[in-house]
């Protein structure tokens, strides 16, 4: 039931697409992944151990998106 009124709150089919559901301790998660509050997009790159690599907060920008592939890159 939750899922479903989760994919019909995301009409864009291509976000749906990106999204995911998670049913966790969302204080716990934030607060191993040192997220403050829920009013900005974070993205992160974690290595499988948790380790965080690399970390942004706010809107899309083209340098964010090279910093961010650059270092995939180098890790990979």
């Amino acid at each position: 039931m939750i899922d479903g009124g989760m994919r019909a709150g995301i009409t864009d089919k291509k976000v749906r697409q990106r999204t995911i559901t998670l049913y966790i301790d969302k204080k716990e998660f934030k607060r191993r992944l040192e997220i403050d509050g829920e009013e900005s997009i974070i993205i992160l790159l974690l290595r499988k151990d948790g380790e965080i690599l690399w970390r942004t907060v706010g809107h899309y920008s083209e340098d964010k998106s090279l910093e961010l592939r650059s270092l995939v890159e180098k890790e990979n």
